[in-house]
């Protein structure tokens, strides 16, 4: 791996940490940016979308695409879990907490875009479905128009980001645990494949709010939360998925549980 990919994590969380400065320090920053906009697109965010997303297009080897509808289970898990089960249960799970769990503590109106007056609670829970209907990865340069807010209402935070956590690792699970089990896949597609279905496409849950309900919502403020816990809870998948890669076939990583597995594989065909 080059430097940039192998210390990513540090270059996200100095991102995210600038990206916080910079919205406390000079809010006007912020302001400017997201009045400019065209058709109730924001310039600023399309631009960040399009310097995100281009190098990783640029990488797409066809190769691997064919090769991947070659062996279809990991693509079709992936799918049924981002359509067919994340829209769901990120709107039960957002519903209960936020709605119900946490109501009392999430007190106060907005005014949309559309220019109507809501609950915050429910702006929250917007985002949140957002963020689930958004299948998979992640974006900082926004932390600056939210930096003021997250700073000022950590509370606030804490209870979107419960709701988000929970739906995360539940979703992980079932791929993982469950989905991938019963497949029967490999390690090498079913540590990938349950990780994108649990992982979250923000950039487009970010500019879905902002055009929907405006950059400074209580929709908008959930999808940067989104984003915010987005790394820790990614790294803790990839961790957990080191530490079990033993229980699927083909493991091939470096590790003293997959030679454990290996040397009982061995064992089990003599």
């Amino acid at each position: 791996m080059t430097i940039f990919e192998k210390y990513l994590t540090l270059w996200v969380t100095l991102c995210i940490a600038a990206g916080i400065l910079l919205g406390r320090t000079a809010p006007s920053v912020a302001t400017a940016l997201d009045s400019l906009s065209v058709y109730q697109v924001s310039i600023p965010i399309a631009v960040c979308l399009f310097f995100m997303m281009y190098p990783i297009m640029v990488k797409i080897d066809f190769k691997d695409v064919v090769r991947a509808g070659k062996t279809p289970k990991p693509v079709l898990m992936t799918l049924g879990i981002n359509w067919l089960i994340k829209p769901f249960t990120m709107y039960l799970i957002a519903s209960l907490f936020l709605g119900v769990l946490f109501r009392r503590f999430l007190p106060g109106t907005e005014i949309i875009k559309t220019g109507q007056e809501v609950e915050l609670w429910r702006s929250y829970i917007s985002g949140t479905i957002l963020l689930g209907i958004a299948p998979c990865t992640a974006m900082v340069l926004l932390f600056s128009l939210k930096g003021d807010v997250i700073l000022g209402n950590p509370l606030t935070i804490l209870w979107i980001a419960v709701p988000l956590f929970i739906q995360t690792i539940l979703i992980f699970t079932l791929g993982y645990f469950l989905m991938s089990r019963l497949l029967k896949l490999s390690y090498h597609d079913a540590a990938p494949a349950s990780m994108i279905g649990a992982s979250n496409h923000f950039e487009v849950a970010i500019a879905t709010s902002t055009m929907l309900y405006g950059l400074s919502s209580g929709a908008s403020l959930a999808t940067v939360v989104g984003v915010l816990i987005g790394v820790p809870v990614m790294l803790l998948l990839v961790s957990i998925c080191k530490r079990t890669c033993h229980l699927f076939r083909e493991c091939n990583l470096d590790l003293p549980q997959c030679s454990r597995a290996k040397k009982k594989l061995l064992q089990s065909e003599v």
